[in-house]
């Protein structure tokens, strides 16, 4: 366990969508947020980083941007998740709506391979150009792709996620709490559950 004060936050879970309603497990892709530390943190001062699969062409979401988050509405406590939002997918019979703490408004504009990082909100894309300055800047970082050469090790090796990424999700194991820096062994593909910070 991380020492009381040390900042500890992972990426739980990603969703990416699927290609129609009839795949289609939730009308939003979402990326969830582990606080795996001893410590409350407020996410106002962080900001999801996401890239392409050579960590570079990014953008940076910050979380002070969104009222829910500017009014310390997004102070996660040790042992929780947050939910972020992101981008509409399909809606319909049988696709559930999310429970988000923040709304994105889809922003990034994610695609079904690339590199997401948490990064402190200070950081600019300028500075961010490239694998080495995301790595070095990252607090967690996960790569998606057998073909992703930007992640902590190797990537998730899991591209279209078996031609089901609209029911299945990158699950970090042990409920968020398996971080050995080796996305491959960290994540599997394993059945939506946002969590919230409720949950």
């Amino acid at each position: 366990e991380p020492p009381a004060g040390e900042v500890k936050l992972v990426i739980s879970q990603i969703y990416l969508g699927g290609t129609s309603a009839e795949s289609e497990s939730y009308d939003h892709t979402y990326v969830e947020i582990f606080n795996a530390g001893a410590a409350e943190v407020n996410l106002k001062g962080y900001a999801l980083l996401y890239a392409n699969k050579k960590g570079e062409q990014g953008t940076i979401t910050r979380l002070s941007d969104y009222d829910a988050c500017a009014n310390d509405g997004c102070k996660i406590g040790a042992g929780h998740y947050f939910l972020m939002q992101i981008k509409t997918t399909h809606s319909g019979e049988g696709i559930s709506s999310l429970s988000f703490d923040v709304d994105l408004g889809g922003a990034p504009n994610i695609g079904q391979s690339g590199t997401f990082a948490i990064v402190d909100g200070g950081e600019t894309l300028d500075a961010l150009n490239d694998c080495a300055a995301v790595k070095s800047a990252a607090i967690d970082m996960v790569g998606l792709g057998s073909d992703n050469t930007c992640s902590e090790h190797p990537a998730t090796g899991i591209t279209a996620q078996d031609g089901n990424r609209g029911t299945k999700v990158y699950m970090r194991k042990g409920a968020g709490c398996t971080d050995t820096d080796n996305d491959s062994a960290d994540f599997e593909v394993a059945n939506p559950e946002p969590r919230n910070l409720s949950s």
